[in-house]
């Protein structure tokens, strides 16, 4: 077994010399930028809300789409509240019995905590109304939702109004892109 990594580490290729290069790319997501809780809960709800109310356009192969609204009950809105401490990030889920499963890191499934907990409300939700459900139907609408979020912009749109609670501050970051940038001078 490898030893556990600090998220803080870097990895480098100490051959390569950063003068030689001209571009570094970053991915933005958690690496410039570090995201609060709250985005998750913000994932959550907006993504519980489209299940409800929005329309969804699906793009196929060969650009194709599908038009279609969800029409989950308006019961979800006030039944279902996103829970921080109910998932961990990495969860599996198994889309013909129901269940959430942790699996090996090696897998590289990676469901966000927003997307395993709304899976768990909304099945159990169904299950406490006797409401007649197929576990990859609803994990396809989460998905689909949570892609609806996204791509809209409401979700960025929502983050930009907000900085302070969405996102956290990275007070290295600064330093290590100025160094890039001395090293490349």
């Amino acid at each position: 077994m490898l030893p556990r990594q600090s998220t803080r580490n870097v990895f480098a290729n100490n051959l390569l010399r950063l003068g030689q290069v001209e571009v570094i790319g970053f991915d933005y997501d958690y690496t410039l930028c570090h995201y609060t809780e709250e985005l998750q809960r913000l994932i959550y709800n907006m993504a519980r809300d489209a299940m409800v109310h929005d329309v969804h356009i699906c793009l196929f192969v060969h650009a194709a789409y599908s038009v279609h609204k969800l029409r989950y009950p308006h019961a979800l809105l006030g039944a279902l509240e996103y829970d921080p401490s109910f998932a961990i990030r990495g969860l599996a889920i198994d889309t013909e019995k129901a269940l959430l499963c942790k699996i090996s890191s090696h897998q590289k499934l990676s469901y966000t905590v927003a997307q395993a907990c709304l899976f768990a409300d909304v099945i159990q939700f169904f299950t406490d109304h006797d409401i007649a459900y197929e576990p990859r139907a609803v994990h396809e609408d989460i998905e689909s939702s949570i892609a609806e979020v996204h791509t809209s912009g409401k979700m960025h749109k929502a983050v930009v109004q907000d900085l302070p609670l969405y996102m956290e501050p990275n007070t290295q970051l600064r330093e290590l892109l100025s160094r890039f940038q001395v090293q490349n001078a």
